[in-house]
Parts: structure tokens; sequence; C-alpha cells
């Protein structure tokens, strides 16, 4: 089905857009891939502009996510959110909840698919389950930049680089290794 839709999308949408499609449906294709860039999170409050820089690497395997940036790494699955602060070393333990649903629940396929050119290579697609924004940006046949809008916050991805991750080796990456951490467990005070 992902391939029928594939020629589909080859069909409708720019070259740009078509030609990376398919130099990465085998990435697309499969369960499990990582993700590595540059991220900038902007968020304006009262009239200041807000900004936080980091290098991050995201791996989706078996409908869990890791997400590694500078100062933090996030395990998050249908269950549970577990955050390791770098800086303090301090793990933060949390029912899932609606805020961090979309990261699970949107198949970045769909966006592809579902998005609706507004410049030559700008795509844009708004997902109204959980009022998120998406904005798509091709250059030379290549994932230029990736923008996301969530509230008040504003997520850049710039330096794309997808791969398809070793299953095996999967499953240690959804460990965090925090023996020495102090640990806040908070499921026991949203209950």
């Amino acid at each position: 089905m992902k391939v029928i839709l594939f020629f589909l999308i080859s069909t409708i949408f720019s070259n740009s857009m078509s030609e990376w499609i398919n130099s990465n449906k085998h990435i697309i294709n499969s369960e499990s891939y990582q993700i590595s860039c540059k991220e900038k999170i902007e968020t304006t409050i009262g009239k200041d502009l807000y900004y936080n820089l980091n290098n991050l690497n995201v791996i989706y395997f078996n409908k869990q996510i890791r997400y590694e940036s500078d100062d933090k790494i996030l395990i998050i699955n249908q269950d549970s959110l577990r955050m390791l602060n770098k800086y303090s070393n301090q793990v933060f333990i949390d029912n899932i909840n609606s805020k961090y649903l979309p990261l699970l629940d949107i198949n970045p396929l769909d966006i592809l698919i579902k998005s609706s050119r507004i410049k030559d290579d700008i795509y844009y697609f708004k997902d109204p389950k959980y009022s998120v924004e998406f904005e798509i940006h091709f250059s030379d046949k290549n994932l230029d930049k990736f923008e996301i809008l969530y509230n008040d916050i504003k997520i850049k991805l710039s330096n794309i680089e997808l791969c398809i991750i070793d299953s095996i080796n999967a499953l240690d990456y959804f460990q965090l290794n925090d023996s020495s951490s102090e640990i806040f467990d908070l499921r026991e005070f949203n209950e």
C-alpha cells in the first residue's frame, strides 16, 4: 500500500519532494528509523523571544521514541515518559499525557501525503486533532527544513539526516542509565 502512495505522491508533488521520497522510501517504509538534525526551539513570553539551540537525535522504534538533545533525554512510549536532565542528573517519570501523544500518534508519512503546497517547494499540513502545524521545506531534492508550530512554540529542524536503525541494538536505546541519578516518579501525584 505504501508503494502505491509513493507513486501517487510522485505524480502530485514537485520534483524535489517526490525525488526525496523516492530516495528515502526504504527508510520511510521501515518500522524503525533515526533522525539527526539541528533543532531551534522558539517561544515568545510577553514581548520577548526566547530560543534554545540543540543537536538532536531522535530514534523511533516499536511505537517508542528516544529524543536526545544536548541537555536531556526523553523516552516516550504508550505508558510513560522518562526524562533525564543531563545537567542535574535527575530523572523524571510521568504518565504519558495529551501534550506528548502527538509524537506517538502522528505518522510522518501522513504529514507528507496530506500536505498541500503553499509555495514552490514548501508544503503545509495541520493536524486538527492536536492543533499542530507542520511546514516542510525542500531544496535541491533534499529535505531542507521541517518546522513545527504547537501552541506558542515553534520548532525548526535543519541539517536533517535519516537512517534505518538496527532493531537488535535499538532496545538498548530505550533504557536510561540512571543508577546514579536522583529519580522523581510523578505518576503517583497524577492519579
